[in-house]
């Protein structure tokens, strides 16, 4: 009798979430006043680069509660969209006017709204941010993006990780469950001087034992502080968090964003929110016991040099390869536009 073998199936748990619609909004109802800030419809129209982080800016000067910007607001119908602001107000707290005073002298129109009148990912994001907002160990934010320290990189230079909450692409507003990815970017914090771009977030850094987070400055404040930090950027050296970091796990982009999603799950559960990280499911697959690879049917095969560090030389490596396998002959690219046509190239 023959025994049939099952595949072998492993379960992963997956970055991505599955948020059930909620059913309910008593409880962040009973917490929170949710209020709707509209920005003019000039800033919103005539596209000018710096208007987003002025305005945001101008927000932070005056309010020190979690807050959402979305520019493609549907509340008053899908043919009058606009730029607005939710603000997550304590349900005692008195509500504010606010002013963009380098625009406009009028307060921006204000409604309070029903919690369920945001679309799920909105309201996600915006309760995303309360929950970075306060945390003061790694956490923070700055310019509606969530960060937590990573690493220090040495002199006056710190590395982040920014947790972006995004949309899957199998969501569909309306849905019973939808599926929002945990994306992780790596960011660089450095120390910059004055003067200062009114339209750019302005960080004060703060120690908590060994660990940094940084503090959102408001306007007038840089001043004060000893150093004050942005995130900095320099060409073609982008910033780099390893996704697992053995010397320092919790400085891994994979362990930031674990954290992240267990903790975030439980905050939206006290609110009412339910959801679960996604699993899925993959099955081993039995290799052949033999494999026949007829390399030499390649023929004449392109390298193309697309490394960031080029510590050996392209030509090395071209004659190791062309060592390696007789009947196939390896040539250098410079351009991957120079590739022989009808050949093969990788890099």
């Amino acid at each position: 009798m023959t025994i049939q073998e099952h595949p072998k199936q492993h379960t992963v748990t997956t970055t991505t979430l599955v948020i059930d619609q909620p059913q309910s909004y008593d409880i962040l109802e009973a917490r929170y006043r949710l209020v709707r800030y509209v920005i003019p419809d000039q800033l919103l129209y005539r596209k000018v680069r710096t208007d987003f982080g002025r305005v945001y800016n101008t927000i932070r000067d005056q309010i020190d509660y979690p807050y959402k910007s979305f520019q493609h607001d549907e509340l008053d119908g899908k043919r009058n969209k606009k730029w607005v602001v939710y603000i997550l107000y304590p349900r005692e707290a008195p509500v504010r006017d606010l002013l963009l005073s380098w625009f406009q002298d009028t307060p921006l129109p204000r409604r309070d709204i029903h919690f369920s009148d945001l679309p799920l990912h909105v309201l996600l994001k915006l309760l995303q941010i309360r929950f970075f907002h306060r945390d003061e160990t790694s956490r923070f934010v700055g310019q509606d993006r969530c960060y937590v320290y990573a690493r220090s990189g040495g002199g006056d230079f710190l590395y982040c990780v920014e947790v972006e909450l995004k949309g899957a692409p199998t969501k569909t507003e309306g849905t019973p469950t939808q599926e929002f990815r945990i994306v992780p970017h790596a960011r660089r914090f450095g120390r910059v001087e004055p003067p200062y771009q009114p339209s750019r977030p302005l960080f004060g850094k703060r120690a908590v034992g060994n660990k940094f987070f940084f503090m959102h400055l408001k306007s007038g404040v840089a001043e004060q502080e000893p150093a004050v930090y942005d995130i900095v950027t320099f060409p073609g050296r982008r910033a780099q968090v390893k996704y697992h970091d053995p010397r320092d796990p919790d400085a891994g982009k994979g362990k930031i964003v674990l954290d992240f999603i267990q903790q975030f799950l439980v905050d939206l559960k006290e609110l009412g929110i339910t959801g679960h990280a996604k699993e899925r499911t993959f099955t081993r697959a039995s290799p052949p016991k033999h494999v026949d690879l007829p390399v030499q049917r390649l023929g004449l095969v392109g390298v193309y040099d697309n490394r960031l560090q080029r510590a050996h030389l392209l030509a090395d490596y071209v004659d190791l390869f062309n060592s390696m396998s007789p009947g196939v002959y390896f040539v250098a690219l410079d351009d991957v536009r120079n590739a022989p046509s009808g050949a093969y190239w990788y890099y």
